[in-house]
C-alpha cells in the first residue's frame, strides 16, 4: 500500500523536526497554529505530515508525497529531486523582509499547483498557479470584555524591537553599518520592481514611539525594549516614562487599554496581519496603519485609520478627547465582525481546511 505524506518546506530550522507541528510549540508563533491543525485533517484522510529535514532523513521508499512549501528553502530542491509533487507554495511573509522571494516569484511558484499568497501579488501568480489570497490565520475568536472605559489605559502598543533601522548609541559604528546594508538593499529592490515600491513603515513605527514615549498613559510592550539600551530614531531618543515590558499574552495586555497603535510591517495591498486581529480580540480598539484595502478585511466601524490624521499630535487631540460612546459603539462592531462569516474566514480552521482540500486533490 501507498503511503501518502505532506512534507512541509521551510527555511525556519527552528520548525525542523517536526517540532512545528506540536500544537504547544506552534503557538509560540503568530500565524502557526493552523499547522498542527492541517495535520490532524491529513491524519483523518489517512495522510501523514512531517517536516522537511525529517521527510529527507528517511528513506520513504513506496510513498506518494505533496510539497506544502513557505515560500521557498535550502531544501526545495532536494525534495523535487527526491519526486516530490509540489502541490503548495504559501507565504505570510512581508514583502519587505524577503523581497527576493517575490522579486522572482513567477519563478519560484510556477512548479506548483496553488499559491496562497498576498492579493497584492496575484498579478505575478503564472496562469498554471490557481490563486488564493492569504488570510491571515487567528487561533481566538471571541473579544476580551476587559475592564471598564475608566480604569483603562489611553493607548498601548506591542511589537518586538527590529534592528532594521535602528541606531544603538553603544553600538554606535556596527549598528550604522547594518542600517545603511538594510536600507541599500531595500533601495534597490524598490528601484528595480516597482510591485515593491511600497511604504516601509518601520520608521512611521519608531516615530510613534518616539512620540508618545514619555506619556504617562502610554505603554510598550515588547522584546528588546530595555530602558537603559536607548535608541535614536531620526534623531530622537527614546526616554518612556514607563519602562517597556515583555508580555506572555499580548491580547491580555491590550485589554487593559482604550487604543492601540497598529502598524504593520508595510502598506501593500492585502498584507493584514494578526496585529489588527490581536487588537480586536483583545478588545482594544486599534489605529491601523498598513494595507490600503484594509476595508476588504475588516469593517471600518471596527479601527480608526491613522491616514485620516495630518500627524501624530492631532491623532493624540483625537485619542484623548473620544467620546465613550462612540468607543462603545466600535466594540459593538467589533463583536459583530467577530462572529461574522467574514471574520470566519481568518480563522485558522478555515486555513487548514481549504489547504488540506488543496493538497489531496
Amino acid at each position: 500500500m501507498v503511503e501518502r505524506i505532506v512534507v512541509y518546506d521551510t527555511g525556519q530550522r527552528l520548525f525542523h523536526g517536526n517540532r512545528i507541528l506540536d500544537p504547544e510549540f506552534a503557538a509560540r508563533f503568530p500565524g502557526a497554529s493552523f499547522l498542527p491543525i492541517l495535520k490532524g485533517y491529513l491524519e483523518e484522510q489517512d495522510c501523514t505530515m512531517m517536516t522537511a529535514d525529517v521527510f529527507l532523513a528517511e528513506r520513504n521508499a513506496n510513498v506518494e508525497a505533496f510539497c506544502l512549501s513557505e515560500a521557498v528553502s535550502p531544501l526545495t530542491r532536494r525534495l523535487f529531486d527526491r519526486a516530490v509533487v509540489p502541490k503548495v507554495v504559501l507565504s505570510g511573509e512581508s514583502p519587505n523582509v524577503i523581497p527576493w522571494f517575490y522579486r522572482r516569484l513567477d519563478t519560484f511558484i510556477r512548479p506548483f499547483r496553488h499559491a496562497f499568497l498576498f492579493r497584492g501579488f496575484s498579478s505575478r501568480v503564472p496562469s498554471s498557479v490557481t490563486f488564493h489570497p492569504f488570510l491571515w490565520p487567528t487561533s481566538r475568536n471571541a473579544m476580551l470584555e476587559g475592564p471598564p472605559w475608566a480604569e483603562r489605559g489611553l493607548l498601548v502598543m506591542v511589537v518586538g524591537k527590529k534592528h532594521r533601522y535602528m541606531i544603538d548609541p553603544k553600538r554606535l559604528f556596527r549598528s550604522l553599518a547594518r542600517a545603511s546594508i538594510n536600507w541599500s538593499k531595500w533601495r534597490y529592490y524598490r528601484t528595480v520592481d516597482p510591485l515593491l515600491c511600497f511604504p516601509d513603515l518601520y520608521e512611521a513605527r519608531l516615530d510613534a514611539i518616539a512620540y508618545f514615549c514619555g506619556r504617562a498613559d502610554f505603554r510598550l510592550f515588547g522584546k528588546g525594549w530595555e530602558q537603559k539600551n536607548m535608541v535614536v530614531s531620526r534623531g530622537k531618543r527614546l526616554r518612556f516614562h514607563a519602562a517597556p515590558e515583555e508580555c506572555e499574552d499580548k491580547i491580555a495586555a491590550m485589554a487593559e487599554f482604550r487604543f492601540a497603535l497598529c502598524f504593520e510591517n508595510c502598506a501593500f495591498p492585502g498584507y493584514v496581519t494578526e496585529k489588527i486581529f490581536d487588537c480586536l480580540l483583545a478588545g482594544c480598539v486599534p489605529v491601523y496603519y498598513g494595507a490600503p484595502d484594509i476595508t476588504d478585511f475588516c469593517p471600518k466601524e471596527c479601527f480608526i485609520d491613522f491616514r485620516d490624521f495630518r500627524d501624530l499630535g492631532e491623532l493624540e487631540e483625537s485619542l484623548r478627547e473620544f467620546p465613550q460612546n462612540e468607543w462603545n459603539a466600535k466594540r459593538q462592531a467589533i463583536r459583530e465582525f467577530l462572529s461574522s462569516n467574514k471574520f470566519h474566514r481568518h480563522r485558522q480552521e478555515s486555513l487548514a481546511s481549504e489547504l488540506a482540500r488543496c493538497l489531496l486533490e
